[in-house]
Formats: C-alpha cells, structure tokens, sequence
C-alpha cells in the first residue's frame, strides 16, 4: 500500500491534497452568509418517510391519505423565510437540507408551466437541468397527464408513477455535470380545501460518471458548456471520476390561499456524490444548489410578460419540429453569439476557445435533445427580456 502511495504521479499527489484542504474549509466559508442551523422536527421526518413510501413504478403501496402529512403541510405553511438551514441530521443516511420559496401564481398556472408535457423542463428551471425526459408512467403512457385539468375533482387523491432520465447543468464550482434516471411520484390531492401536489423523486443507482462542464458569464446568464469528456473542469481536478451516488427528494406545491394566486413550494433534497465512493456533499451545498434552482424558476414563472402555456408550447414546438441540420444551423449562431458575449472571459483558455469556436468539435459531439435543450433555453431568454439577439423558434 505504501509503495502504491509512493509510486504515484507528483501531480496526482498534490491534487489530493488540494481535495482534502477543500473538504476542510469551515461550513460557513462555502456559502453566502451564515444560516442557523436547525433540525426538522421528528414528526415531520415521519411524514417525509411516509410519502418516500410512495416513490417507484413497481411500488404498491397502500392507498396516499393526506392526513398522514398533516405536521409536514403545517411545516411548510409557516416556513415562508429562509433564515434557518434545516436539515434531518442523519436520520435518512445521506447529507439532507431544505428550502421554501413563494410563487405569486395560483396552482393551477403552475402545473400548466412546470407540469406541462409540451414545455420542456429545461425551460422552467434553466440554472440546474439541462435535460429531463419521461421515460414512460406506471399507466404506461410517455407523458405525463394534463394535472391541471384534474384539479376541479380532487375527491380523492390521485397519485402517478414514472421513471425520467436527467441530466443537471455544470456545477458552479467542479464544473461537473451528471446523468441519471430517476422514478418520480406525482400526488394531486386537496387537504382541508387547500389544492396541493407532493413531487417525490429517487435517483436509480449512481449516475453516469461525472462529464467536464463550464459556466460562462454570471449563473443567470444560463451559458452552459457541456463537453462529454470525463472529469472535472477546476483546475487540477480534471482526472477525478465522480459520481452521484444517490440522491432523493421531496417538493411540495401548497395552495396557501385558495382566494388569491400564492403557492408555497416546500422542497427537502438528499445529496451523496464524490469520487472513490468519499461523499463531499454538506447541508449548505445542497441548500445553495436549491437556492439556484428557486432564483431562476420564481423569475421565470413570475415574469410580468410570460407567454400564457399554451403559446410558450406553440413555440418550443417549432424548435422539436427542426431538423437536425436546422438545429446544427441554430447552434453554430449560438457558438457565434457566445464568442461576442464572451470575447474578455477569462474562464475561456485558448484550449476551450479552440474546442468552441475554431472548429466543429464541440458540436459534432452534440445530439439532438441536447442541441433542442440549449435553444430552449435561448428562446426564454429572449422572451424574459434579455435582450439576446437570436430568436432560436425561427
């Protein structure tokens, strides 16, 4: 063992060394200010077991009663500030937080955008997914059904199981990006006549290993680079093979008030990844990879001038309906219009210049969901008022 250590590249050694200082940075110095830490209550932890019951196609379980979740909708109810990062300590097995956020919208508007099978997910929350897709539901069917359109006859409880294959955006600090399949629950339900749905989740395995990514610009610029190369892009981490290892979580979307458009969104999310099976996640990375998600998806789905949900559909159905050299063609105006935004990005190195912008590389390695999901996300922009010059539907 010793002459294995011993034996090792000079630089592979100063690599670890530069892991195991990060590893030891105090909590407080990886986030933006310092949250107090709190434990979820024991009564809520039962509940969230409760509804984790639920989650797999196969599964079986007995019929959802919503009185069962009665201290964990009361949770959420009152956690309308983030002053706090909750976590269950050790009770599930992996690093754990929780987040909440409001959307002045009503829940209905809210399925019809995030919910909705003609709007891709990329779309909705542009910061952390890159791709999701419905694999196929327990009613054998490839999309989900129409959740709106149910919430008139809640008389009792509809609960929908699927499986979804997913791949997250780069990693603000690795630069690591990661795909998986996941089975989703979907439970529609009304509790003391308040509408409510409880989206549950939970990774299949470990992911695929983790893929060499880049954040351009600021992180709600959405600029994206995704190479398909193995690795870590932080400089002297690219060797390192890292995995999700498994990941699960609950989001629930209360109907406050039925009489005015609120909607409380109560998220808990359960994090293990790393490399050589060592997890190096924490509470407050997982809070401030929530807090990413909830900036860019409360923006978008509170947007004065966002298009109601069936033009946004019309629109992104014209991008689905390209050909595969209509969307190479799209793409290289993208890669034309990354070069001007980001001509003074010190990120770029002369190597990720040359890979993006001085030969057909990068976009050779691109499919076609993948190309779909980045012309996605540029035509929300411009709709959001961005000012980007491309319109990625025509």
């Amino acid at each position: 063992m010793n002459g294995a250590i011993i034996n090792r590249p000079k630089k592979l050694i100063l690599s670890s060394i530069y892991i195991i200082f990060l590893l030891t940075i105090p909590c407080g110095a990886l986030v933006a200010g310092k949250l107090e830490d709190a434990r979820i209550p024991d009564e809520v932890l039962t509940e969230l077991a409760y509804l984790l019951k639920f989650i797999g196609t196969e599964n079986e379980a007995p019929n959802f009663e919503p009185g069962r979740i009665a201290n964990l909708l009361g949770f959420v109810a009152k956690q309308n500030t983030n002053s706090r990062l909750y976590h269950d300590g050790t009770s599930f097995g992996l690093p754990s937080a929780y987040y909440g956020l409001d959307i002045n919208r009503s829940l209905e508007d809210v399925l019809r955008y995030v919910y909705n099978p003609s709007i891709p997910y990329c779309s909705i929350a542009p910061s952390t997914v890159r791709i999701c897709q419905l694999k196929e539901t327990n009613k054998g069917q490839k999309s989900w059904p129409l959740l709106w359109k149910l919430l008139p006859d809640l008389d009792k409880p509809i609960v929908i199981r699927g499986v979804e294959r997913v791949t997250n955006t780069p990693d603000l600090f690795s630069g690591a990006y990661y795909s998986y399949d996941q089975d989703r629950t979907l439970i529609l339900f009304k509790y003391q006549d308040r509408k409510i749905l409880a989206s549950i989740s939970k990774q299949k395995g470990k992911s695929d290993v983790g893929k060499k990514g880049l954040v351009l610009g600021t992180d709600d610029s959405w600029d994206y680079i995704y190479t398909g190369e193995e690795g870590l892009t932080k400089s002297g981490l690219n060797w390192v093979r890292s995995y999700m290892y498994d990941s699960f979580g609950i989001a629930l979307y209360h109907e406050i008030n039925p009489s005015k458009p609120l909607v409380r969104c109560g998220i808990f999310k359960w994090v293990r990844a790393g490399w050589a099976k060592m997890n190096v996640v924490r509470p407050e990375h997982i809070y401030n990879g929530m807090e990413r998600f909830a900036k860019a998806f409360k923006q978008i789905l509170e947007y004065p001038e966002l298009p109601r949900d069936y033009e946004l559909a019309k629109s992104f159905s014209k991008i689905e309906s390209m050909s595969f050299e209509e969307l190479r063609t799209k793409i290289k105006d993208y890669l034309t219009t990354l070069e001007n935004r980001y001509r003074n990005e010190k990120k770029l190195s002369k190597k990720w210049r040359t890979y993006l912008f001085e030969n057909e590389k990068y976009i050779n390695q691109l499919k076609r969901e993948e190309m779909q999901s980045i012309l996605f996300v540029e035509h929300l922009k411009r709709l959001l008022g961005k000012n980007y010059p491309m319109d990625a539907s025509q």
